[in-house]
């Protein structure tokens, strides 16, 4: 490790979807920045080569992704009509993703400190790679016999039906599970990331902005390295919760 790893770094975690993100990041940094940190994959990748990859290695993932997006637009679509009846219309804004909140924070804390502000996490298409090979496998087993339990629950057969919402859950587990097995990697690329970030253009004060999952993870592997730092969970799921 150089010399020139940073002196501080302030470790942010926020609740991805949260949209008061932006608001609670700027409260919180009110002194001096070097550089701005956030957890955004590297690189540009070629979204047709990342999709390939994903289909390969967990087609699961693109199931999830089409629930994702249907939630999404029915959230969208609920929110206007609250909005419209309860006459704020001329309020109304959709709801943007998670990944739309945080990195608005870290461009608005950017142009607040008047410093460059950098994308820390593993690029989408090696983060793709990433799934071991046995979950690869329950994956795709999963999804043929979700679509098998499909198939037949709409001719009408209750156990199937059940069979479908049952491999479903399971799915879920599965999700779990990879988010598990790939975080400790993203942990420590995001922190590597930074010190070489820190070496390059000889920065002291840094901040990062990560989802509140990757804190204890990215603080570890500077505890590890012996860079102080500090932690806070300005938006967590308990703070949504409740």
């Amino acid at each position: 490790m150089s010399a020139e790893k940073p002196n501080h770094l302030l470790i942010l975690g926020v609740r991805h979807p949260d949209r008061r993100v932006p608001s609670l990041v700027d409260e919180k940094v009110g002194g001096d920045v070097d550089r701005i940190f956030h957890e955004s994959p590297e690189g540009d990748p070629l979204k047709m080569k990342y999709s390939a990859w994903t289909v390969v290695k967990n087609p699961l993932a693109v199931i999830f992704g089409m629930l994702r997006l249907a939630a999404f637009i029915v959230g969208n679509l609920a929110f206007a009509t609250k909005m419209v009846a309860s006459g704020k219309a001329n309020q109304l804004t959709l709801k943007s993703g998670g990944r739309t909140q945080c990195l608005q924070a870290a461009k608005q804390l950017s142009d607040k400190h008047g410093v460059e502000w950098e994308a820390v996490d593993v690029s989408l298409i090696e983060r793709a790679k990433l799934v071991p090979r046995h979950l690869t496998l329950i994956s795709w087993l999963a999804v043929i016999f979700l679509l098998i339990s499909v198939t037949l629950a709409l001719s009408g057969s209750i156990p199937w039906m059940i069979a479908a919402l049952g491999s479903v859950a399971f799915a879920t587990t599965i999700g779990t599970r990879l988010g598990d097995v790939r975080r400790p990697i993203r942990d420590q690329r995001m922190f590597e990331n930074i010190v070489s970030a820190c070496e390059k253009h000889d920065c002291s004060e840094v901040v990062l902005i990560t989802g509140e999952n990757h804190v204890q993870g990215v603080a570890s592997n500077a505890a590890h390295m012996n860079v102080d730092y500090d932690t806070f969970w300005l938006s967590s799921t308990a703070d949504i919760e409740n």
